[in-house]
């Protein structure tokens, strides 16, 4: 297992392959949990899964307050890829900042040829966003656990939302297509510059 680490000084830490980027932040939601949303690089010529960013969380005297983590929402990343994370815990008291740090595997099979279609994006009836859309497997073979993973963007291409949703049918035969619908943490959100959209399956 291979490590990166970031602090919460927003610069860039580069590393042998994962790099976690500086475009993370934070909110806390109506049930006082604390969310943080970023993205990773990967800096290698290879691929590399179960991408592990965990958020040390401090208070105004440097004391370690709270610990938690979560993987990529995309599974696998090839090279120079990116791919966003979601990290969520109880709001910690008195926090003031935090640092992350990664861990990753080098390998992992890349996903089937799988193509998005018909995206649009929306907000349900509280204001909270939304993206849906197809997704058709353009590979030869059947793809398994389809995901759409979506990350939203401030004017400042800081990342403010991250979260994925399964295709209706969950698994997609070859020339196969599902719908999907992303519905992001329920939040107030600030307003939304951009967004990206990924596919991902597992090859059978």
């Amino acid at each position: 297992t291979n490590t990166s680490t970031q602090t919460h000084t927003p610069t860039n830490t580069p590393t042998p392959a994962v790099s976690i980027l500086a475009n993370n932040t934070s909110f806390v939601d109506i049930s006082n949990n604390l969310h943080i949303v970023g993205q990773v690089e990967n800096r290698s010529a290879n691929n590399v899964e179960f991408v592990k960013i965990t958020a040390n969380v401090f208070n105004a005297s440097n004391q370690l307050v709270a610990v938690d983590f979560a993987f990529t929402m995309l599974r696998v990343l090839t090279p120079n890829q990116q791919a966003c994370y979601h990290i969520v815990m109880p709001q910690p008291a008195n926090w003031t900042h935090y640092e992350l740090e990664g861990t990753y595997v080098v390998g992992g099979v890349t996903a089937p040829s799988l193509t998005k279609l018909s995206v649009t994006t929306g907000y349900d009836g509280t204001g909270v966003p939304k993206i849906l859309g197809q997704i058709r497997n353009d590979g030869n073979g059947r793809a398994n656990s389809v995901q759409a993973i979506g990350t939203l963007f401030n004017v400042n291409n800081k990342v403010i939302g991250c979260d994925s949703a399964y295709v209706s049918s969950t698994n997609l035969n070859s020339g196969q297509t599902s719908s999907f619908q992303i519905n992001f943490w329920p939040y107030s959100y600030p307003p939304i510059d951009t967004f990206s959209l990924q596919a991902y399956g597992i090859p059978q």
